[in-house]
């Protein structure tokens, strides 16, 4: 800069000036700890100090904060783990046991799963940020159980009952099994709790499986309602 006797930088925490100070130009040294910040210089002369200018700048990201979510979970189930957004994050990578099915969220700061279909007393799903500049540490959430629960539900009409599949795209099949005859009604709900799908079957003794066309449903978390004689079953399911 005409003028200029020198310049005044100053960086900031986690990065140091390793050359420069006084002139044009630095070299800055960044620690592992960098996450990001503002680089700002002024020239001075005999005159005094002129105006600032300034550069922001982005590290790696910080690891990501606490994972919320349920640890003690049900056998074919669905749930939900998050990390708050990260300043300069682009995207997460979550890690899950192979027994754990990811539905969606993957590369967000949101993950959607269902749980696998045996019981496990500990496992441990974690995530870390990323961006051009590299990745965070992992963050963990550890100790999550995985128990075989009793399904929605009362009464003994439904003797067995299974929904597949799930995920499923295009059909799906009701695989239940009656003690008698009934009619049995079925209502299919969104996540807003509005219903999308409405039927009436009639079931017979023993086993029955249902057909049921879910082409025209957006992709999405359902929840199925079938309510017989004396019995009532909720399945959460999910469309592709």
């Amino acid at each position: 800069m005409p003028g200029a006797a020198s310049y005044q930088w100053s960086v900031p925490a986690g990065a140091s000036i390793a050359s420069g100070q006084g002139t044009s130009t630095i070299t800055v040294d960044y620690s592992g700890a960098f996450t990001g910040g503002t680089i700002s210089v002024y020239a001075i002369n005999s005159c005094g100090g002129g105006a600032t200018r300034t550069l922001s700048v982005i590290g790696a990201p910080a690891i990501p904060g606490t994972i919320s979510g349920s640890t003690t979970t049900c056998a074919n189930q669905l749930y939900t783990y998050e990390v708050q957004a990260l300043t300069g994050a682009t995207a997460y990578t979550w890690v899950v046991p192979s027994f754990v099915q990811i539905l969606s969220g993957q590369g967000t700061k949101t993950l959607n799963v269902m749980m696998g279909f045996n019981p496990v007393s500990s496992f441990t799903i974690s995530v870390k940020a990323s961006n051009g500049c590299g990745s965070s540490s992992v963050r963990k959430l550890e100790n999550i159980s995985t128990s075989v629960c009793p399904r929605i539900g009362s009464g003994s009409a439904f003797n067995a009952i299974n929904v597949y599949p799930n995920p499923a795209h295009g059909n799906l099949f009701v695989a239940i099994t009656l003690d008698a005859d009934q009619q049995i009604d079925m209502n299919l709900s969104d996540v807003t709790g509005r219903q999308v799908l409405q039927r009436s079957l009639s079931g017979t003794e023993g086993e029955n499986l249902i057909p049921v066309d879910i082409s025209h449903l957006a992709s999405g978390i359902y929840t199925m309602n079938l309510r017989g004689r004396n019995s009532s079953e909720i399945i959460r399911i999910i469309v592709e």
